[in-house]
């Protein structure tokens, strides 16, 4: 199994990618592409699923990439999206997001407190409530009112869309950064690790 690590951070912040590689190499091999290098004839042969990293680009101020979107409307990867890749998966299955204050909860000092609020195989193992670490500005507006196809699998007190998973593809996504989560952060990945696997021996079969 190979995950595609798709990062939209500065070239700066090797710090906060590096979260991410060893988050995922502890259930995958890997390779990472910048997010200018996706579109959607991207080969991706061997690649079995893609996980989005976070940004602190704004999707509101338009600073996401046409072909990345449509890269993201198209596949039918499994996805997990964090933060701003969250954000995008929204956008990209017709929703909406906004900006507004900053939430900033730190995982070892102040974590946010999440519901889950529905069975479903990303949490499995976690309890109904879990605690995360998160930080943005942005949010994605629940489907029913700025629409999307996807449901909403969590939120908290302070965003009303904590995770998302589309209607029909193995695809979701969690405003927090499951990254800096802990324990949490890497079962839910590992989660994402396994239903990206059976979906790999699905369409193998």
């Amino acid at each position: 199994m190979k995950i595609l690590i798709i990062n939209s951070y500065p070239e700066d912040s090797a710090e906060k990618l590096q979260r991410y590689v060893e988050s995922i190499s502890a259930f995958s091999q890997y390779v990472i592409l910048r997010d200018s290098e996706i579109h959607a004839g991207i080969d991706l042969d061997g690649i079995s699923a893609c996980v989005l990293t976070g940004s602190p680009k704004m999707i509101t101020e338009g600073e996401y990439s046409p072909d990345y979107v449509d890269f993201l409307c198209t596949t039918s990867l499994p996805i997990l999206g964090i933060c701003y890749g969250h954000q995008l998966l929204a956008i990209a299955w017709n929703g909406e997001v906004k900006s507004g204050e900053r939430i900033q909860r730190v995982f070892l000092e102040n974590p946010l407190v999440v519901t889950i609020r529905q069975p479903h195989p990303l949490f499995a193992g976690l309890a109904e409530r879990i605690e995360v670490d998160e930080d943005h500005r942005e949010y994605v507006v629940p489907p029913e009112r700025g629409g999307g196809s996807f449901s909403v699998l969590a939120h908290s007190p302070s965003c009303e869309v904590e995770a998302i998973a589309h209607h029909s593809k193995p695809q979701y996504g969690t405003q927090f950064h499951l990254e800096r989560s802990g324990g949490t952060g890497r079962r839910i990945l590992g989660n994402f690790c396994r239903l990206a696997a059976a979906e790999e021996k699905r369409l193998s079969s």
